[in-house]
């Protein structure tokens, strides 16, 4: 059992791997054998304590003794051990073991026992050659297998003891404190047993794991320390290497010293004649600008001035130093900018010049531009280089236009006014004063006193000049810079075309200002002089009507014409509200004869002719030939007999259309103003008529029958009219504008059509009113109508007063409305005739029933009022009662 348990520590094979380790670690083969001589020693020394024997002992009874066993097992030789053991007793007795002895011999011995308890166990379970007693075992197996046998509870990390249940499950279910003094002492070793025998087991494998590793450990110190000698004969090598170095550095860094201090001194020797050869390129450089200046060779200079720039800078064309760092020529590049920005405000002062030169005034009506072509070429070719090369040809272009731009406004008015003076000279207007100097104030004077044709003369030929003038003082130097740069010239032409376009911006703002000094004059125009006059600037617009650049051109020429045109139309409006509104209150409304213009304004409304006539705000023609002078207006194939109100209402409209068509961005206003005086027209003939207001304003006794089918009259052609109106504005809204519009027109002639029934109710609650007085008297009358001669003086078989009233009023009323076209008679003939054949059959048939004389003249009544009212203009007279009723009389 002692030599399984040694085994379990050591193993057969240590001795070896002990000594060589040893070897590793640079021990020599005497210290060695001196270990192992002690070792033996001290082995036979507890071997002879008495009670134990020397066949026991071998190898030891413990770790130590097992230890010092094989420390010496199979080095030493007899006699050694014999002179090692005399030594170690004179020192060592078992006395000095006694305390080891004795702590670790209980230890031993239940070891022992669980070593023999467990082998049972394997052998019981059959795995007793794969565990860890046998020789079977491999490296790791047998802890592993140790491991199985402990309880998976002592591996948890909340294991505690300290916790009842955990300390009840370790020693039994049934626990320590339920047992009695000698049972639970019994049950506590049993426990305690347990759990040691558990830990040995553990032990014995972890000191067996170690056993099997102890040589990888000390393969690896000796591979450490073969490194160490390694590293260390490098290191070796490394310090002779860098003692080599030193030498060697030592020995060229005299050599290098010297070479630099050689080269130091080359530098300076070159420096020196560098700065040499520099000032004598600026004195050469200096001399040549003396000469060139006076002759003002741009090109020269430059290439001069550029050479004398570059010696003061980095030496010129040798390189080096330059000659600026001395005191001699100290401020000569400042001294060098200024001459170039001085040179360069000559080179822009004769380019203006020059191209100043090839441009006409634009003061001078009829005065073309100077010379140009080739002569200006070659005389801005040098300066065109020289400026593109310094980069100030756009600066040289700038003060160009600009000069430009001020010759312009200043020679725009003076244009303006010997245009002026030339048509006052002509004999249509009066010249102003002051021939040498004139003011805004004169010039506003003298434009706004021009005549309308002679403006339009002056406006065609002052836009002519300016925009020739324009569009030509830009030519010359175009070509002189395009033909000197080449293909260079693109990076500029777009300048160019800017600057030309900023030209006819100047000309027309201009243009502007000569509008706004003639809108007062414009205002008062007749609509005809007007429109001649916007369609005179249309013209010298061109087609510039909108979009791209011309678009933003003539932008402000255009939008200041629009807003002449938008007042315009406002005083154009006004006028016609106010002649309308004027011929309303004045009207005695009476059909009549109008003049022939009128037909001719009602067919351009239908599309027949969209000329406008005489304007709204010229004066009426009082002195008309007969033969100017129509009974009807023709509007859709039917003749309207017109009262005096409608001729001022067509030319309005017509006004506004033909204003609308002249101007089309103002159509939606203008068909905004047409609904209006529509609207007002509309209103205020109900007012005047069915209101009764032409009683108080016209001076009219009452308002009759025959003023009531005026209005009618009146309000149909107006309803007639509106469509036409509407289909003119639309051809010149857009759809939007349309849509929007649309309802008003439709509500437009939803209130005239209600205006013309109000008024045919009027008549016809007249002619009811009369019906219901005539038979009001009727019932006395007949009761004379049995004497055979009526009291009304009605013979026998005539009619009587009743009945002759009747019919009078029936062709009264025929004879005012004969006028009025046959649908209308119709309508409202037609609810007459039933009216009063209903009636009359009803009053006739109430009478009290006589002799013969009665039934006779009862019977001639109503044949001469059946008479009457089939004479009628109705297409089917309702007389059927009257008829049942002769009938039945006769």
């Amino acid at each position: 059992m002692k030599d399984d348990f040694e085994e379990s520590v050591l193993g057969s094979g240590d001795c070896q791997h002990w000594r060589t380790a040893l070897e590793r670690r640079g021990v020599d083969e005497a210290t060695i054998a001196e270990l192992s001589t002690a070792g033996q020693a001290l082995v036979a020394t507890v071997n002879s304590a008495p009670g134990v024997g020397i066949a026991e002992q071998t190898p030891g009874s413990s770790i130590l003794e097992s230890t010092l066993y094989y420390l010496g097992q199979g080095t030493t030789t007899a006699s050694s051990v014999g002179s090692s053991s005399s030594v170690f007793l004179s020192e060592l007795t078992q006395n000095d073991f006694r305390e080891y002895l004795v702590r670790n011999g209980k230890a031993l011995e239940a070891f022992e026992r669980n070593r023999e308890r467990r082998k049972s166990e394997l052998e019981a379970s059959g795995s007793i050659n794969g565990g860890h007693g046998g020789h079977g075992w491999e490296q790791g197996q047998g802890l592993v297998e140790s491991m199985k046998t402990v309880p998976h509870m002592y591996f948890r990390e909340e294991y505690d003891l300290s916790d009842a249940e955990t300390y009840a499950r370790a020693l039994g279910s049934s626990g320590v404190g339920n047992l009695g003094r000698s049972e639970g002492e019994q049950e506590w070793a049993e426990a305690i047993e347990k759990l040691s025998l558990y830990v040995d087991d553990v032990e014995v494998n972890l000191l067996r794991e170690v056993q099997a590793r102890a040589h990888q450990f000390l393969d690896a110190t000796g591979t450490i320390t073969a490194l160490q000698r390694a590293i260390s004969q490098a290191c070796v090598a490394i310090g002779s290497a860098r003692r080599g170095l030193r030498q060697n550095e030592r020995a060229t860094s005299g050599a290098m010293a010297a070479m630099r201090r050689l080269r130091g001194e080359r530098e300076a020797l070159e420096a020196v004649l560098s700065l040499a050869t520099a000032l004598e390129d600026c004195h050469h450089a200096t001399e040549a600008l003396r000469l060139l200046l006076p002759q003002r060779d741009y090109a020269s200079i430059l290439d001069v001035m550029g050479s004398l720039e570059r010696s003061l800078g980095d030496g010129g064309e040798h390189g080096g130093v330059g000659a600026s760092g001395l005191r001699c020529v100290a401020g000569a590049l400042k001294k060098m900018e200024q001459t170039r920005a001085e040179l360069i405000g000559d080179m822009s002062a004769d380019f203006v010049r020059l191209g100043l030169g090839s441009v006409g005034h634009p003061q001078r009506p009829g005065g073309g531009l100077g010379g140009g072509g080739a002569e200006l070429v070659y005389a801005m070719l040098p300066l065109v280089l020289s400026l593109h090369r310094t980069g100030a040809l756009a600066d040289a272009f700038k003060s160009f236009y600009d000069t430009l731009e001020h010759r312009l406004k200043s020679g725009a008015p003076e244009l303006l006014w010997e245009l002026g003076r030339q048509e006052a000279e002509a004999g249509e207007n009066e010249a102003g004063e002051g021939e040498d100097g004139h003011g805004d104030g004169d010039l506003r004077d003298l434009v706004s006193g021009l005549a309308l044709d002679s403006y339009l003369r002056v406006q065609s030929r002052m836009v002519k000049e300016l925009r020739t003038w324009a569009r030509s003082s830009l030519g010359g130097v175009r070509m002189a810079v395009e033909a000197a740069l080449k293909e260079s010239f693109f990076v500029y032409s777009q300048g160019f075309d800017s600057m030309a376009d900023c030209l006819e911006d100047s000309v027309a703002s201009f243009w502007v200002r000569v509008l706004q000094m003639r809108q007062a004059c414009h205002r008062s125009l007749k609509l005809s002089e007007f429109l001649r006059h916007v369609s005179a600037t249309r013209g010298e617009l061109g087609g510039d009507q909108g979009g791209g650049r011309a678009n933003g051109r003539h932008g402000v020429v255009r939008n200041a014409l629009n807003a002449q045109c938008k007042s315009y139309l406002e005083v154009v409006h006004k006028y016609c509200k106010t002649k309308v509104v004027s011929a309303l209150q004045h009207d005695q409304w009476r059909v009549g004869p109008v003049s022939a213009h009128v037909q001719d304004l009602v067919r351009g409304l239908e599309g027949v002719d969209n000329g406008s006539g005489d304007s709204a705000t010229s004066g009426s023609n009082g002195n008309r030939r007969k033969s100017d002078v129509v009974d009807s207006v023709v509007l859709g194939d039917h003749p309207f007999r017109l009262v005096t109100s409608l001729v001022p209402f067509v030319q309005a409209v017509s006004d506004l259309l033909s204003y609308s068509c002249q101007v089309p961005q103002l159509a939606t206003e203008c068909a905004h103003r047409v609904i209006e005086i529509f609207k007002v027209y509309n209103a205020l003939c109900c007012s005047l008529i069915l209101g009764a207001g032409a009683m108080e304003n016209a001076g009219l006794k009452s308002i009759s029958a025959k003023h009531l089918a005026s209005a009618h009259q009146a309000v149909t052609f107006v309803s007639r009219l509106l469509p036409a109106a509407e289909l003119s504005l639309s051809r010149e809204l857009l759809p939007l504008h349309r849509n929007i519009l649309s309802p008003q027109f439709k509500s437009l002639a939803r209130d005239l059509g209600e205006h013309r029934n109000k008024i045919e109710q009027k008549l016809v609650k007249i002619m009811q009113d009369r019906l219901s007085a005539n038979l009001g008297v009727l019932v006395s009358m007949a009761k004379t109508w049995d004497a055979g001669e009526g009291g009304d003086g009605s013979g026998e078989g005539s009619p009587s007063q009743f009945a002759r009233a009747v019919v009078k009023q029936l062709t009264t009323l025929k004879t005012a409305l004969s006028f009025l076209l046959e649908e209308d008679l119709d309508a409202i003939f037609s609810e007459i005739c039933r009216i009063y054949d209903s009636g009359v059959a009803r009053g006739l048939g109430q009478l009290e029933r006589g002799g013969d004389g009665w039934r006779r003249q009862v019977r001639a009544d109503a044949e001469a009022v059946l008479e009457g009212l089939m004479g009628l203009p109705v297409r089917a007279p309702q007389v059927g009662e009257l008829e049942k009723f002769v009938a039945l009389i006769a």
